[in-house]
């Protein structure tokens, strides 16, 4: 499996040797499956139910179980390693704090935190995520909540915080060691067309490759304060 963008940066963090590593908000599982024979232990935890079946359908991973970010099912002091890899921007604001905790209490003393989040850049408007859950606001409005399109699809909104917010939020308990910014007006782009493709005929597989790659190249350049997305090492301290 190819590992890009993202979770392609926490790779390349984690060293290949006797660390215990915890993936907050893993989603499809794809970072965990990737890491499960290079590393002592890996868990995964993510709350949609869905996404887990599909992990351990495809990916053959079980390790991950059904968990939120605000109470992490392990024990204090359990994890080398925590990442929270685009996670953070969907919790209320009153739980970003308790979720910080919560990695704290299972990080080991000197454990690191590889977290990202969209960032409020100059092309954060164009985030497609958001452009979607506006045009299902729309259709909301005009069909009704009980609609089965409505009821098919979930729409959620991507909150892009800045470097001064997250850099507040980590300041009780952890030493921010690393932070890129990367990402301009490309990778939003890009972004918008790979949710076209992934839904078209597997001949496109090519185009989605290309287009992942476009994602990856432009992720790797450091716009500062003007990139779309925000990943950074923090030591607890």
């Amino acid at each position: 499996m190819i590992i890009r963008g993202r979770s392609g940066y926490a790779y390349a963090q984690i060293a290949f040797h006797s660390l215990r590593v915890l993936d907050v908000g893993c989603g499809n599982g794809g970072l965990v499956s990737s890491l499960i024979k290079k590393v002592e232990f890996i868990c995964g935890i993510d709350i949609d139910l869905e996404s887990i079946r599909k992990s351990k359908l495809f990916n053959g991973t079980s390790n991950i179980v059904l968990a939120s970010a605000i109470e992490i099912p392990f024990a204090n002091e359990t994890f080398d390693v925590v990442t929270m890899l685009d996670v953070f921007e969907f919790l209320p604001e009153n739980m970003w704090q308790r979720s910080l905790s919560e990695v704290r209490r299972v990080l080991k003393r000197g454990g690191l935190l590889i977290f990202s989040v969209p960032h409020r850049g100059l092309f954060y408007w164009c985030d497609p995520q958001n452009l979607k859950y506006a045009i299902g606001r729309i259709v909301q409005h005009l069909l009704g909540e009980a609609h089965p399109w409505i009821r098919k699809y979930r729409f959620f909104l991507n909150k892009h915080l800045t470097l001064q917010q997250i850099m507040h939020e980590l300041s009780v308990g952890f030493s921010v060691e690393k932070v890129h910014l990367g990402g301009l007006f490309l990778f939003p782009f890009f972004y918008l067309l790979l949710i076209i493709l992934l839904r078209l005929p597997s001949f496109c597989r090519p185009l989605n490759n290309l287009a992942c790659r476009i994602m990856e190249f432009d992720f790797s350049i450091n716009y500062g304060v003007l990139a779309y997305n925000l990943i950074l090492n923090a030591r607890k301290n």
